[in-house]
């Protein structure tokens, strides 16, 4: 996640992530989709303490967070300290996997339910439901296909099974051990109603000030929420 913090006519960036540069490029080390030694350094590490309390109690203009939100296991939670840090005017800008050509293709989109029990037990990694729906409905998927037909249920390649499945359930429940997956799946259709769930609920106080559907070929939309205190404008956004 990249926060850039505006002070006076110069543009300072804060890079926040969940652990510091040096574990992030042991972890991506042998991912060939990611260039290990080009991730930046980490100005603030996000976990155990607020945001708030990792930025030393900066506030700042825009949030950027790239693929990020659909792994937090407590959303509400997470968009609250996103406004929380931010300066009057400032927003929120987020770019999201579209399910429907993503890896998430088989998965069922998220529900208001699944996001309300995860901000009820203040949820701080992957549930188990969560752990097996992914590990089981997750597959090979290429994007500009999704775009051309539907997929083949019984075609397509899937990354896990239902063994590994309940490993890492079991992991979670026993252990309370964290594995990094996608804890939500969001299509632009689905987006919406759910912020407006959430808005309705007094969850959050975030209207939507911007939109980008997701363009053809590619697999994923963009939306700018901003603070407001008018929660019918936030309703109706």
């Amino acid at each position: 996640m990249i926060t850039h913090c505006q002070c006076g006519d110069a543009a300072t960036i804060i890079y926040v992530d969940h652990t510091d540069a040096a574990q992030l490029r042991q972890k991506y080390q042998g991912d060939a989709h990611v260039v290990a030694d080009e991730i930046v350094d980490v100005d603030a590490v996000w976990g155990a303490a607020t945001l708030e309390q990792a930025l030393g109690g900066k506030r700042v203009d825009n949030v950027v967070a790239s693929h990020v939100k659909e792994h937090v296991p407590d959303v509400v939670a997470w968009l609250n300290e996103l406004r929380s840090v931010l300066n009057p005017g400032g927003e929120v800008r987020l770019i999201v996997p579209d399910k429907r050509f993503t890896f998430d293709y088989f998965r069922e989109e998220t529900h208001i339910a699944s996001i309300l029990y995860n901000n009820l037990i203040r949820a701080r990694i992957p549930q188990p439901q969560i752990l097996i729906d992914y590990c089981i409905n997750v597959a090979r998927v290429d994007c500009v296909s999704a775009w051309k037909a539907p997929l083949d249920p019984f075609a397509t390649e899937r990354h896990h099974n239902l063994e590994t499945a309940l490993d890492l359930a079991r992991d979670c429940l026993e252990n309370s051990a964290y594995h990094d997956m996608h804890c939500w799946v969001f299509s632009p259709r689905s987006f919406a109603p759910l912020s407006r769930e959430m808005a309705e609920l007094d969850l959050i106080d975030l209207a939507c000030g911007n939109f980008f559907d997701t363009a053809r070929n590619d697999m994923e939309f963009f939306i700018s929420p901003k603070p407001s205190n008018d929660k019918s404008h936030i309703v109706s956004s």
